[in-house]
């Protein structure tokens, strides 16, 4: 194999920090004029937490596309807001179907999820994006959808062509079965990867995720999404390992406070977990590779190199300026990153995974057990929500 060239004495393939994930993405051809009415059916899911204002790209799309909108609120935003705030911006002309998603839990499989236990699943759990996600797949798939496409809250610049380009691709390619489009303004990287780019000048591409995600229901049955920082990158990795993902576009975003207080300790975990699973998908090594504590020894060890070097980058940046409010910022997350780095031990990190690989199991004996639904309320009432949290239009 591959790897095998590159391993370390104990065999193990040699970690490498890389600014760039893209050589494991298909580019996107529009192979044919995409027709929406031999597209198939499909749903716009929107996991949100924030003003409707924020929607207007789905709402847009789905308008255009006449796919359903489901929107999956919580953290302060409530269904029936966004029904009204829909109405009002869309004037009618989007089936809405809106639900509350309760903190904590997962939903029902024919045997315990493992992942959940996890410590770093269990610091998440006021952090729902994965579970609104998988609701959203599992949804679609009982009510006989062909296609989701997630579009978050903070997008920007995506329209209805970007759409039907990637439905032309994937209707026309049946070996392909997701398009991503990654958001490169603002750039969407972790705290660490912001540091990378910013503070040492290093190339540091976006790669595609959950964000804008076109996701094909048919002929393979999609992963679930973990409870975990980058569970996206999680989501896509048995599809990249059979070269199944396209590259879309550069779209946008919401410019967010990279630096806030409490996000780098929140992401490095995931961070360092995706980080190291994707170079076994660059070095065709095996994902059972990260079962073995010993290949994350090195992995630690070269993102502590990687944290070491920002810091000392921040110190020359620093010089005689006492007290610049955005370099102590800087450090403040660096200093919450490496802290957590000291938790995140090799074991830990091998541990994720063998739950991770027996959740993936898990997941596809629940979604191809799924009952057929008539509508998208109905799905999401058989997976656990009231039947009073959801409102449609």
């Amino acid at each position: 194999m591959r790897f095998e060239a590159q391993a370390d004495s104990g065999g193990l393939p040699r970690f490498e920090v890389r600014g760039s994930h893209l050589d494991l993405l298909e580019p996107l051809e529009t192979l044919a004029a995409a027709d929406p009415r031999t597209a198939g059916r499909g749903v716009v899911v929107v996991p949100t937490a924030r003003h409707v204002n924020a929607l207007l790209t789905s709402i847009t799309i789905a308008a255009e596309l006449r796919w359903p909108l489901l929107v999956l609120c919580s953290h302060g935003v409530r269904a029936p807001e966004v029904r009204n705030d829909v109405r009002f911006a869309a004037g009618g002309a989007v089936h809405l179907v809106a639900g509350n998603v309760a903190p904590g839990g997962s939903l029902h499989a024919p045997r315990p999820w493992a992942v959940p236990g996890h410590p770093a699943a269990e610091i998440r759990h006021d952090i729902d994006t994965n579970r609104k996600r998988n609701l959203a797949l599992a949804s679609a798939a009982m009510t006989g959808h062909d296609w989701v496409l997630f579009v978050d809250d903070d997008v920007l610049d995506l329209d209805v062509g970007d759409i039907h380009a990637g439905l032309s691709h994937l209707a026309h390619s049946p070996r392909h079965h997701l398009v991503g489009w990654p958001m490169v303004d603002f750039p969407d990287n972790s705290v660490v990867h912001h540091a990378r780019r910013t503070v040492l000048g290093k190339e540091q591409s976006c790669f595609v995720g959950g964000a804008v995600l076109l996701v094909r229901l048919t002929g393979r049955v999609p992963a679930g999404f973990p409870p975990v920082y980058n569970e996206d990158w999680l989501f896509l990795y048995d599809a990249l390992e059979r070269r199944e993902v396209v590259k879309g576009r550069d779209v946008g975003q919401i410019e967010l406070d990279v630096w806030a207080a409490g996000r780098a300790g929140r992401e490095e975990f995931g961070d360092v977990l995706a980080e190291g699973l994707y170079h076994l998908l660059h070095v065709d090594a095996p994902v059972e590779t990260a079962q073995d504590p010993g290949y994350w020894h090195e992995v630690r060890r070269q993102r502590a190199r990687l944290h070491a070097r920002i810091v000392e980058r921040l110190r020359e940046l620093r010089g005689g300026r006492a007290n610049d409010p955005l370099v102590d910022q800087r450090f403040r997350a660096l200093d919450q990153a490496r802290h957590e780095l000291t938790r995140t031990t090799p074991e830990s990190l091998a541990d994720f995974v063998v739950r991770w690989r027996r959740d993936h199991e898990t997941w596809e004996d629940l979604y191809s057990h799924l009952p057929p639904r008539e509508t998208l309320k109905e799905a999401l009432v058989y997976l656990g929500l009231h039947e009073s949290w959801i409102v449609t239009t």
